[in-house]
């Protein structure tokens, strides 16, 4: 356990005597004041907090660097904000509760928490046992980073994509990753980089952050939840029907799919509706042509080859349906993606 630091220690004493300020959910600025007043102490200042609801890349990160880390304050009120950039919440030891959306829910050690830009959030962790860190990453660096992790497995990528910028749906995903000691020392490095400010600091943050994504990705896909506004809408099989589609979508049923998952095609077609955004004939239409334009820039693979790999048996059904997803007919494509 982490002694609490001088600020921890004030804020706990503060929590012990005036518990009904933590009782009050999403604190914002204005009855943030109104504590700092009740209690006689000036908690903005005393935290060094740039209290803004709506803060933007420009204002918080170094100049030139693209990745910041901070150790959440135990004790503090959940202080209800919102920032343009992407966030990671990593519960390293204990547990906390997660404010976002007017929602709440419990993180435990070893889940980390992606948070979408522009989403109102704050963090709730009451206990000495605590180790929570915000990872936070310019909108660029993120999605260059997360998503060209995933640039193959487009199902995976659409899924995420949607999860994290779904202004109706979670805007947040969860992975739970237990006792990871491969994350938590790649975290340890990140914040060695920024305590002792090494020289290519920027550079070194940015390496060490794809790998933690890679990481994550790799060995923690299966290990994900959506925030509560989908509970009852998620289904613990989702990943693994994912990867499913993604390995079999060229010769894939709907029918055929939920027979082996033993589910009804309209419960499967629901479930990657709401999961993805896309209907099951759409999902399988992306994942055709996205391979088919991949395999068209390799200049050893035919036309006719390709076509017959992403699932067409007839020639002019593809090309109509490339032409259409593209605006452009397959020898035209390769022609201009290859060099």
């Amino acid at each position: 356990m982490i002694p609490l630091n001088p600020i921890e220690q004030t804020l706990k004493n503060i929590c012990e005597a005036h518990p009904e300020i933590y009782h009050l959910h999403h604190i914002n600025e204005d009855e943030f004041n109104r504590v700092s007043k009740d209690i006689g102490l000036d908690l903005k200042a005393l935290l060094k907090l740039p209290f803004d609801n709506d803060l933007s890349e420009d204002d918080f990160f170094e100049y030139g660097e693209n990745v910041s880390l901070l150790t959440h304050a135990r004790y503090l009120p959940p202080l209800i904000h919102k920032h343009a950039f992407f966030e990671m919440v990593y519960v390293r030891e204990g547990s906390c509760i997660n404010f976002l959306n007017n929602r709440e829910y419990s993180l435990a050690k070893g889940d980390i928490c992606i948070i979408a830009p522009n989403h109102s959030h704050a963090l709730y962790a009451l206990s000495d046992d605590v180790n929570v860190i915000n990872i936070q990453m310019r909108t660029s660096t993120f999605e260059s980073a997360f998503f060209d992790i995933l640039k193959d497995r487009d199902i995976l990528s659409d899924f995420f994509m949607h999860g994290l910028h779904n202004m109706s749906g979670s805007s947040c995903l969860t992975f739970r990753t237990g006792d990871d000691k491969i994350l938590y020392n790649i975290s340890e490095a990140m914040f060695n980089e920024v305590k002792h400010n090494y020289r290519y600091r920027g550079k070194m943050l940015d390496s060490l952050l794809t790998a933690f994504l890679i990481h994550l990705l790799r060995e923690h896909e299966k290990d994900i939840v959506l925030s509560p506004e989908s509970t009852g809408k998620n289904d613990d099989n989702l990943i693994l029907m994912l990867q499913y589609i993604q390995s079999n979508y060229a010769t894939l049923s709907l029918t055929e799919l939920a027979r082996f998952f033993g589910y009804s095609t309209r419960h499967i077609s629901r479930l990657l509706k709401e999961n993805t955004g896309k209907s099951y004939a759409d999902i399988i239409k992306d994942l055709r042509m996205k391979n088919a334009a991949r395999l068209l820039t390799n200049p050893s693979n035919t036309i006719s080859s390709v076509m017959e790999i992403v699932g067409y048996t007839d020639t002019s059904t593809f090309y109509k349906a490339f032409h259409n997803y593209y605006n452009d007919s397959p020898a035209n494509f390769r022609s201009k993606h290859v060099n």
